[in-house]
This record gives structure tokens, sequence and C-alpha cells, in this order.
């Protein structure tokens, strides 16, 4: 099993460079998913996820062919500001590209820039998690996420 540490680290590194960056997305690897694929070493991190104002997915690192960890997560905006989305998404990015490796889940407790603000509370350890994301534009809660997670024992 991989070091803790080293698996906090990779998990934020993976996030940094894939949907936080809009990097390049992978293959699809289910009908009708988005996917995003990060590798290191022998650690592989995918995030694959259906929809796109309002989705539901999941993340999981595998070190060689053996899945080790993972999260799931939904949400995304509420359906009355879903015209606030693109610039709600672009706001999302620059959070999730704050990601520490102390809690490599989702983005900073809390983040602000204009009439955007971000919050994040999220309980437990790469072991074992779960968290809730808001996203607030002029005050207003138009964003929410859940998600929980942890190592895969086999």
């Amino acid at each position: 099993m991989t070091d803790l540490e080293i698996l906090s680290e990779f998990i934020a590194k993976a996030k940094r460079s894939t949907f936080a960056k809009s990097g390049e997305k992978a293959e699809s690897s289910r009908v009708g998913s988005r996917d995003y694929l990060c590798q290191e070493g022998n650690l592989t991190y995918r995030d694959s996820y259906f929809g796109r104002v309002y989705d539901i997915g999941q993340e999981i690192v595998w070190e060689g062919d053996v899945p080790i960890w993972a999260m799931n997560y939904m949400g995304g905006m509420k359906e009355e500001y879903r015209h606030l989305s693109k610039d709600t998404f672009r706001f999302l990015r620059e959070c999730l590209a704050q990601v520490d490796s102390s809690k490599p889940f989702r983005g900073p407790p809390s983040y602000k820039r204009d009439n955007f603000e971000y919050t994040n509370r999220a309980d437990g350890d790469v072991t074992r998690f779960s968290g809730t994301e808001r996203i607030f534009f002029e005050g207003e809660d138009i964003y929410e996420r859940i998600y929980h997670g942890g190592l895969i024992l086999i």
C-alpha cells in the first residue's frame, strides 16, 4: 500500500492537473461519461462523471491494477441559477486548483472573488471523509455538491 502522504500528494496533484486546469479529457470509460486521467509512476487517477450543470461522478486511484482510494460526488447548479453556470464553473475551477494535500478532496475551506464565494466543509482525512461545498453569488446559494470517500481495503 502506498504511504498515505504520497497518496494524498498524488491526489491533490492529479486534481490540479485535470478538471481544475481544464485539462485534456481522457477516453470515456463508460457510455456517456466525461473522464480525466492522470498517471505518475505506478499510480493512476481517473475522474469520471455524468452530466454538466448538475452531475454525479467518481474519482478512483489505482496502485498498479489495484483500486486503493475513491471519492463519489453529486451536485451542481440550482436550477433557478442555471444561467450563471459558465461563470460559476470557471470560479469553481479556481477553487479546485487550490486543493491541498492535507485534505485532497475538493477546494479550500473558503475562497472569495468578486461576487462569488466558495465554502467547503470537509470532515475526516484521506482514509475516510465526507463533505459539502457551496458557491454563493451576491449572497445567494447557487451551487451545492456533496462528496464522500476514502481508502478501498481489499
